[in-house]
């Protein structure tokens, strides 16, 4: 290793260099972010009966990485959060407080949208006999300063069933300046991940709509991420939801507004089976290999030069980049490769057998026959766009890459994991490897001695859990959320590799219903032989 990289040293994700004459003059070190997130809504909605767990987690996950170099104008939670932030004429009061006091907002907490595209969320407390924030009720974004609003919270910016972010965020004019906006077409999950996943994949090369996309996908697969931007023409906004990755404080034309989405085309049965014999996966610590890396990185087609550049970050993150390409190996053994940008301009889909064909081959060159792995899904990036500026025009959707992802399967069953134990290849249009992730676990042995669960020296050291003791498991864990209106959306077991051993678990997604039709989706998994 032959330098050390410092995230200090490396530029912010802000452009401190424009020229844009509507930079507004406090621009520095003030006005660039802003946090809201809500987990306890009794100073709104009078009880803890739609109450969440994971969002302060959330934001404050996003706030981590901008805290190297920017401190928030505000963090508000729960009761502090209050309408007038959102709403003119308070949303950017003193110049420093609200919505549209900073360039970059950040929510997290309960969202919902009305049949008719109207995008409403509770706050966490009362201002003015009010509770709850409206697309359509004095929200202004963008005639101050915000440029960029991620909506942490479901259904806050949809691409499906006749509504668009046209009908939600063009707004008759309103929306001046705001260059993207972040959320989703569906319900999101109660999930402390999504604002660090969201710098992670950003520091592994991606622009900010593709790290939106992807940190949520690590998440869930049973939900639909959407990113919007906006633009003075077509192209512009294609480009700078495509491609924009500093943060920027100049305004843009609202002519066109070009929206990308991530959605599951196809997915894999999910296993019900436990394996044959239990044991727990005893897995290999984290050690990175220089030369392996340097071995890949040449296959990868990366220059000695850069080989011999690579470096850590002051966080422990491995670093090699070149130009647009970029190889990073995290802390829990994550390897991520960008390898070229998607060819956007290409709206003639990939055949999905070539594809699979494609990702196949390449993920035996690199990783060989030794890993056992599984098919487990194809994901599509997908784009669309539109204006109502004229005669008002929507353009056709269609697919900018696919993604062909498998799981590591150990002891005969599959891993449950959305983000260890993963292997994807994305392939644009054109046929082109773009990315390569691998979060395969190396096992050293597979033992009959479970790691963390109670055993009865009565029963000859067995565990003691059984099908009845899951099950309570499962229903403690929901009972954290006061209310029994619980859809199952997913049920499957396999082995849990996110931590220093593998354990076999079953692991559920729940759609829950709260009060005043709040939705949120949760992830729960309970050991069996862990």
């Amino acid at each position: 290793m032959k330098n050390v990289l410092e995230d200090k040293a490396i530029n912010p994700p802000f452009d401190n260099n424009s020229t844009d004459k509507n930079i507004p003059q406090a621009a520095a070190p003030n006005n660039l972010l802003g946090l809201c997130s809500i987990q306890d809504f009794s100073g709104s909605l009078g009880n803890h009966n739609s109450d969440l767990h994971a969002t302060h987690a959330d934001a404050q996950g996003f706030y981590n990485y901008l805290y190297n170099w920017y401190t928030a104008n505000y963090y508000m939670k729960d009761g502090a959060v209050q309408t007038w932030l959102y709403e003119e004429p308070n949303d950017h009061w003193q110049n420093y407080y609200g919505i549209d006091a900073v360039d970059v907002f950040y929510h997290s907490g309960h969202g919902a949208m009305t049949a008719n595209g109207i995008f409403q969320a509770p706050t966490g407390g009362k201002w003015n006999n009010e509770t709850w924030i409206s697309s359509n009720h004095n929200m202004l974004m963008g005639n101050q300063r915000l440029r960029y609003i991620f909506w942490s919270t479901c259904f806050s910016c949809r691409v499906f069933g006749g509504i668009t972010p046209i009908t939600t965020w063009w707004n008759d004019d309103s929306n001046p300046g705001f260059r993207m906006l972040f959320g989703f077409e569906t319900t999101s999950f109660d999930n402390p991940n999504y604002g660090s996943n969201f710098w992670n994949h950003y520091k592994a090369g991606q622009s900010f709509s593709t790290s939106w996309l992807y940190g949520s996908w690590d998440i869930s697969h049973n939900q639909t991420p959407t990113v919007v931007a906006s633009g003075a023409t077509q192209a512009e906004a294609t480009n700078i939801v495509m491609n924009e990755k500093l943060f920027q404080w100049g305004t843009v034309a609202r002519n066109w507004y070009q929206w990308r989405w991530l959605v599951a085309s196809s997915v894999a049965s999910h296993n019900k089976m436990l394996p044959k014999e239990m044991l727990v996966a005893e897995l290999a610590p984290f050690k990175v290999d220089h030369a392996e890396v340097g071995r890949l990185a040449d296959q990868l087609g990366f220059s000695g030069k850069a080989i011999d550049g690579f470096g850590i970050s002051k966080e422990g993150t491995y670093v090699l980049d070149e130009g647009e390409k970029k190889i990073t190996i995290n802390q829990q053994g994550h390897f991520n490769a960008k390898l070229a940008n998607v060819n956007f301009e290409n709206r003639r889909q990939l055949d999905q057998n070539k594809a699979r064909q494609t990702a196949e081959q390449y993920m035996r060159e690199q990783l060989g026959k030794d890993t056992e792995l599984q098919f487990q899904a194809v994901r599509l990036g997908k784009t669309c766009g539109g204006s109502t500026k004229g005669s008002g025009k929507l353009d056709e959707e269609y697919v900018t890459d696919t993604t062909i992802e498998f799981r590591q399967v150990i002891n005969g069953v599959p891993v449950v994991n959305t983000d260890n134990g993963v292997v994807r290849v994305t392939i644009d249009n054109d046929g082109t490897i773009t990315n390569f992730h691998n979060s395969v676990k190396k096992v050293l042995n597979l033992s009959n001695k479970p790691k963390q669960m109670p055993i009865d020296p009565n029963r000859n050291g067995h565990a003691l859990e059984t099908r009845q003791d899951t099950e309570q498991l499962f229903a403690k864990k929901l009972a954290e959320y006061k209310t029994e209106n619980v859809k199952p959306i997913s049920d499957e077991i396999g082995y849990d590799v996110s931590g220093r051993h593998g354990g076999v678990v079953a692991k559920r997604e729940y759609e829950v219903t709260f009060e005043n039709d709040l939705k949120k989706s949760i992830q729960v998994i309970v050991p069996i032989f862990a």
